[in-house]
């Protein structure tokens, strides 16, 4: 990597992910030591009393729920570089070792499913208007159980359909809002469900309130592709303590 020209402009911030010398090239280009963070080279980062927050100290649940929230807005985009089944974790790791990658590594911890073709059954989505999802032969995906706090519930239902391709606006949060108000988790018609038909998937969406308490639990169904049932189990994770 080409290291820029001390002199050539002015830089307020260094962020240090490689290490190799990068914190003492940040004191070149004149960054204060305060303004200086490295996840790698901790020694030089205690001589010059620069700062060292990586990943330890964004691992809290307030700092997941709000880069959920950010996520949601469109304001926060995680790169993927490439996608790995479990099995291949061994190339995973040479890939990362390359230090070449732009994006984060996934692993799938369950194996791709095939792309539906056209002689595959097809069923339609309850409340899409016509829209017709692709059902693989012999398919049948378990539902997605967990519990939230009721204060992340627009977030967590927002987040949800961004990654269907719905475009869940203040009618749906309305509509939700007001249906979840005398739901009562423990009671077996209790439970208050809604739709989230989107480019990309169709979900089920249930929701019922702990009585007594904060919590709203969260059944999820229709999420058919392995990456969409990874991503829903992470939120109702996220959101569950935040």
């Amino acid at each position: 990597m080409d290291r820029p020209v001390p002199g050539r402009g002015s830089v307020d911030a260094f962020i240090d992910t490689f290490g190799d010398g990068y914190v003492a090239l940040a004191v070149e280009l004149g960054v204060r030591p305060e303004r200086i963070n490295t996840i790698r080279d901790w020694q030089a980062a205690a001589e010059i009393g620069a700062r060292t927050y990586g990943e330890g100290a964004a691992a809290s649940a307030v700092v997941l729920g709000e880069l959920a929230r950010l996520a949601a807005r469109g304001q926060l985009e995680v790169p993927i570089a490439r996608t790995f089944p479990l099995e291949q974790v061994r190339d995973a790791f040479r890939e990362l070792e390359q230090q070449h990658t732009h994006g984060k590594i996934v692993l799938r911890p369950w194996p791709q499913l095939p792309e539906a073709t056209n002689e595959q059954a097809t069923t339609p989505v309850p409340g899409s208007h016509g829209v017709r999802r692709p059902r693989h032969a012999g398919q049948e995906t378990e539902p997605i159980n967990g519990w939230i706090t009721g204060h992340n519930l627009r977030a967590f239902l927002e987040l949800l359909s961004r990654y269907v391709g719905y475009a869940f606006d203040r009618t749906d949060w309305e509509a939700i809002e007001a249906g979840v108000q005398d739901t009562d988790d423990e009671a077996p018609g209790g439970w208050y469900s809604y739709p989230l038909v989107g480019a990309s998937a169709a979900l089920e969406v249930a929701l019922a309130r702990a009585v007594g308490g904060e919590e709203v639990s969260v059944r999820v169904t229709g999420a058919e592709t392995p990456e969409l049932q990874l991503r829903a189990d992470t939120l109702l994770s996220a959101f569950a303590s935040v």
